[in-house]
């Protein structure tokens, strides 16, 4: 090699670079973003079919009913649930949550989260007995986005919570 060459790329080079990579990332970035989505759509699943099964659990070893609510400090009187869920032991079965009564969990929600309830008995709630049932609350939790169904949970009258068919998907708007 001689002693005076130069290695180094040239200003042609890095452009023609530079415009490869900037092609790629335009086509590789919606996908990503989609992929993002679909995985924070699966985490808030995932989130409310965890908070069933503990409400479930709880009820089958506790000897008072469980009951799951949307609320910050005490239950909203809604079908649709932001901000938190609350999961307490509900000993009058009222389904709201009393200064007497013991709150197992709180679980936040992200802001753009928004679960619709539709149940049969149209109650803001869902309750177990100690049996594992439901209170007679089968039903459809939908995912809202811009009141639009993205996805959603079914539970059924024996407490099992699933991941809902597109088909079951409830609406969204309130």
């Amino acid at each position: 090699m001689p002693p005076h060459q130069q290695q180094a790329f040239s200003l042609h080079e890095l452009l023609v670079t530079l415009l490869l990579i900037g092609i790629l990332m335009g086509i590789a970035l919606p996908s990503f973003s989609a992929y993002i989505r679909h995985n924070q759509q699966a985490v808030l699943v995932n989130q409310l079919i965890t908070i069933l099964s503990h409400a479930r659990t709880a009820a089958i070893s506790g000897p008072s009913l469980i009951t799951v609510c949307s609320g910050a400090a005490q239950c909203e009187n809604g079908r649709f649930w932001t901000q938190q869920i609350l999961t307490f032991r509900d000993a009058n079965g009222d389904g709201k949550l009393d200064a007497e009564e013991t709150v197992l969990r709180v679980d936040t929600l992200p802001d753009n989260a928004a679960w619709a309830w539709s149940n049969f008995r149209v109650r803001p709630y869902i309750s177990f007995k100690a049996n594992g049932t439901t209170h007679s609350l089968n039903g459809t939790f939908t995912l809202c986005e811009n009141n639009d169904p993205i996805d959603g949970v079914v539970i059924s009258i024996t407490g099992r919570a699933r991941h809902a068919k597109p088909h079951e998907l409830k609406d969204c708007i309130q």
